[in-house]
This record gives structure tokens, sequence and C-alpha cells, in this order.
């Protein structure tokens, strides 16, 4: 999934940047996964020392001391083509949907519930 994450075509200016496309969207990910509602929040969570080192570790990156800010985040999501981010979704779905992932749920083997 980070591969894809690093695969979507970054929106900002390449000398301006100090994030890759995979710890961007990966901040975000991660933000979801552990439940944090709020941007500054995860701002707060995530750059305590371990937390950085750990989540940079799992997003297949360089060990970073600090990861990305909620305001770099926010401008970072709003330069992103919104299609970017549905390829990503419709690849996901593929791959659950092709691993039978879903198959207990299914309906008398015909039907989705």
């Amino acid at each position: 999934m980070f591969k894809d994450f690093g695969n979507t075509q970054n929106p900002t200016h390449l000398s301006y940047t100090e994030y890759s496309n995979r710890e961007l969207l990966g901040t975000m990910f991660y933000k979801w996964f552990a439940g944090i509602e709020s941007m500054q929040s995860m701002t707060y969570e995530f750059n305590k020392e371990t937390t950085a080192k750990n989540l940079s570790r799992f997003m297949e990156g360089k060990e970073k001391e600090y990861l990305p800010h909620a305001v770099t985040v926010n401008e970072y999501l709003g330069r992103l083509n919104p299609d970017e981010l549905e390829k990503l979704l419709q690849k996901q779905v593929y791959g659950l949907i092709c691993s039978k992932v879903f198959y207990d749920v299914m309906f008398r083997k015909n039907g989705w519930l």
C-alpha cells in the first residue's frame, strides 16, 4: 500500500518538498488507523521521538525525527488531484476482492449481504 502511496503524482513544487508522497499519505493513513480525530492531535502524537521513528520505518522510509505537520499535510491534500486518491482506493478494493477476503460474508454463496 505504501508503495502505491509513493506512486502518486506530487502536486507540490519539488524544491520545496521535504516529505515524500508515501510519508504524507502514510501519515494520514496512520492517523485514521490510530483513531486520531484532529490534525492538531496528529501532529502532537506523531512527533514524539519514538512514534515518528517507528512510523517512518513502517512506511518503508528513512528513519526521521519528525513527521509532517498538520499544515503541511493539509496543503498537500488540498493540491492533490482527487483522481489520484480514487485510483488508490480502487486498487486497494480490487486487491481485497481478488484475495477473497469478503467470501465469508456472501449470502448463500451467490450474493453479497
